[in-house]
């Protein structure tokens, strides 16, 4: 009979921990050598497995601390981010190594991100780390990553398109494919800061009628959302506004967009003088009037423009109602023809 069978089982457990670590570690060092072997050449498709093998088992070590909610996530998720930014900064890559390990982390990524039960924390890791690698490569991933149910994920997602705008650019089919999907995703887009990015992202040079198009429709979804509810207004379309400004657009692609910023600007009016606008909703519809209206003068190009933002700069309890009749300078009523409401623009009165 064993004397001390509880002392030999704890042991026994203790060795066993050791062997998996052990094993792990020299797993994780071998991956390591292996990809250190590829990093200075021009990686191929069979040596996917290679580089496959190196993501993995980083992500399995992140999958592994959410699940089992060992330790801080936190930490295990800037760990992951960590490695990645080591690995694919390191001073030594080919150009063809970047390229092959942002290409194989975008399908593990994809798959990850298409799966029903993938945790939010592991989705939002890999879209950060698919966010430090300049390539065309991340491009599909990424866009799966807009139509995520977590508003972080969809930042992360719209800022890292934002940043290879230059890289998707140079492929004009490729810009249509993504100015496509960047208008779906803004078009039901409901956060006020993603959407802002995702007009970023949609900023191509060079591609003002595809552009366009995708603005409108994301404009249509979101002045579809206003209509309804016409509160806590943000400031998504500044950026998008000041892009429209300088883009040269042709004489019906102003119409399209003035048409939209008309009902835009009415909104906005409107909601300034209500009584439960709180400073940072304020500021907000201050910003977005001053561009959308500068926006109005670049297109219309007015003989006298209505100053509807010169007029909110004022003080006084009249001010609201003063800018509501410059509103109709460009809007007209019911009575009164404004600006906008003759060809080209043909704005209805009132920019329902």
């Amino acid at each position: 009979m064993e004397r001390f069978p509880k002392l030999s089982r704890l042991l026994f457990g203790m060795g066993l921990v050791c062997i998996l670590g052990l094993t792990v570690s020299q797993a994780m060092a071998q991956d390591g050598s292996a990809i250190d072997n590829l990093r200075r050449g021009v990686p191929t498709s069979r040596d996917n497995g290679i580089v496959d093998d190196w993501i993995n088992s980083r992500l399995s070590k992140l999958v592994s601390a959410v699940n089992e909610q060992r330790g801080n996530t936190v930490k295990a998720s800037a760990d992951f981010l960590a490695a990645f930014q080591k690995q694919y900064n390191h001073e030594e890559n080919s150009p063809d190594f970047k390229e092959k390990l942002a290409e194989r982390t975008a399908e593990i990524a994809l798959a990850e991100f298409r799966k029903e039960n993938t945790k939010i924390e592991v989705a939002r890791a890999l879209t950060r780390a698919l966010g430090i690698m300049n390539s065309p490569r991340i491009r599909e991933a990424l866009l799966v990553g807009l139509t995520s149910k977590d508003q972080v994920v969809r930042y992360l997602s719209a800022k890292a398109l934002a940043s290879i705008r230059d890289e998707i650019g140079v492929d004009a089919r490729m810009v249509g494919l993504t100015l496509e999907e960047l208008g779906k995703a803004g078009e039901v887009e409901a956060s006020d800061v993603v959407l802002a990015m995702i007009y970023r992202a949609a900023c191509y040079k060079e591609h003002a009628p595809e552009v366009v198009e995708a603005m409108v429709k994301m404009l249509d979804g979101r002045l579809t959302r206003l209509r309804e509810s016409g509160k806590n207004l943000g400031s998504s379309e500044i950026e998008m506004a000041g892009w429209l400004a300088g883009a040269g657009l042709d004489n019906n692609q102003k119409a399209e967009v003035v048409r939209r910023m008309a009902t835009l600007l009415r909104i906005y009016v409107k909601r300034y003088s209500a009584d439960d606008v709180d400073e940072s909703e304020r500021a907000a519809i201050q910003e977005t009037i001053d561009a959308v209206e500068s926006l109005l003068n670049k297109l219309v190009s007015p003989s006298k423009a209505p100053g509807v933002s010169d007029t909110m700069q004022k003080e006084g309890a009249a001010v609201a109602a003063e800018m509501e009749l410059k509103l109709i300078e460009w809007i007209g009523s019911e009575g009164v023809e404004g600006i906008l409401n003759v060809s080209p623009w043909n704005v209805p009165r009132g920019a329902p």
